[in-house]
């Protein structure tokens, strides 16, 4: 599985060098070093000080745990062109790490954090009963890590996405999921847990430029445009201190241009067939006779709503980040589907 792991990392284009023999240390100096290697975004040096510390103690918490997330960063590094078997074996060592961080302190909110994100990770290349399944795992598992840590950003982050995504299923495949696959964790999401989880991630980290980013997109999933442009300007103007910021960054940059497409789309809308007071109500209003300006308003927002309800379809929701080519945006994801079931998210929290 290493030797595997290492071809990947040649793939994201590191250098051979990166990946010889590192010098006898003890176990917490080389998760010393995996760390500070992790602060300068060489991803595949951290994780080889992480795996040679599991090499002498393959039950320590600190590495097992910063190794499962080190992973996931990884393999969103891998090019699209090899993408697939290659990101998926990264991903089936993550969760074992983190599985193996849970059992070596069952206390540490970390570990819990990074089984919940590894196994999200995992899901999406699983079938659908399986993802309703590990949905419960996810789920479970950020809860406990807030409840060790009432303070980590990173798994209310991971809370917020989980409704959100289960909110974007349509009602027939949360119900069909709920009654007929034993998906009774479904009952528990909703749009104000979505909202209010992600709203405590920002709080808890405001700099962090993926909370900014997920709110934003939940933010216009639920019509609040003038609150999603305020996440937006904050993912454009904070500084990228993470390995996936630029990316982070460009999506916002696609989301802004997308929604600012979309608003002159509802201006036009409503300047092409204004509802005007004194007109007659459409048959099948409420009952016949002429509207006044009350009912005016009330018809414009909702012409309004309609057809940003529509035209959101399809900008916001990606389930996972893209690695992106220089100058391109990842393309929306499909909403409306099971396909969704269990994707989760990598935000990293702590030191």
């Amino acid at each position: 599985m290493l030797d595997r792991v290492w071809e990947i990392a040649l793939l994201c284009g590191v250098s051979a060098a990166n990946v010889t023999a590192l010098p006898a240390q003890e176990a917490a100096d080389h998760v010393a070093m995996g760390i500070a290697a992790n602060e300068a975004h060489d991803l595949t040096m951290a994780l080889r000080h992480f795996q040679v510390a599991l090499e002498q103690d393959s039950s320590s918490y600190d590495a097992n745990w910063r190794g499962a997330l080190t992973l996931l960063d990884l393999a969103e590094q891998i090019p699209n062109s090899a993408k697939g078997k290659q990101r998926d074996s990264l991903y089936t060592l993550a969760e074992r790490y983190a599985t193996r961080a849970v059992t070596a302190n069952p206390q540490g909110a970390d570990g819990h954090f990074a089984l919940a994100a590894a196994v999200g990770r995992k899901s999406l290349a699983l079938g659908t009963k399986e993802r309703i399944h590990r949905a419960g795992i996810i789920h479970k598992e950020a809860l406990r890590a807030i409840e060790l840590n009432p303070r980590h950003d990173g798994a209310y982050h991971i809370l917020g996405r989980w409704n959100a995504e289960i909110m974007r299923i349509s009602g027939i495949s949360r119900f069909f999921a709920r009654n007929f696959l034993g998906a009774g964790v479904f009952k528990e999401a909703s749009w104000k847990k979505a909202v209010a989880n992600m709203q405590k991630a920002v709080e808890l980290d405001p700099g962090r430029i993926y909370h900014h980013l997920e709110l934003a997109r939940i933010y216009a999933e639920r019509k609040r445009l003038p609150d999603a442009e305020t996440q937006l300007h904050a993912v454009e103007s904070l500084p990228a201190r993470e390995v996936m910021d630029s990316m982070y960054k460009r999506q916002g940059a696609e989301l802004r241009r997308r929604l600012s497409w979309l608003s002159r789309r509802v201006a036009r809308h409503c300047r092409r067939s204004p509802p005007r007071a004194g007109s007659v109500r459409a048959r099948g209003g409420e009952g016949g006779g002429v509207m006044g300006k009350d009912t005016v308003a009330a018809r414009r927002q909702a012409m309004t709503s309609d057809v940003i309800a529509l035209g959101v379809r399809g900008i916001v929701s990606w389930p996972r980040p893209k690695p992106v080519p220089s100058g391109g945006v990842p393309g929306p994801h499909r909403r409306g589907s099971a396909d969704t079931l269990g994707g989760s998210v990598i935000v990293r929290a702590g030191p």
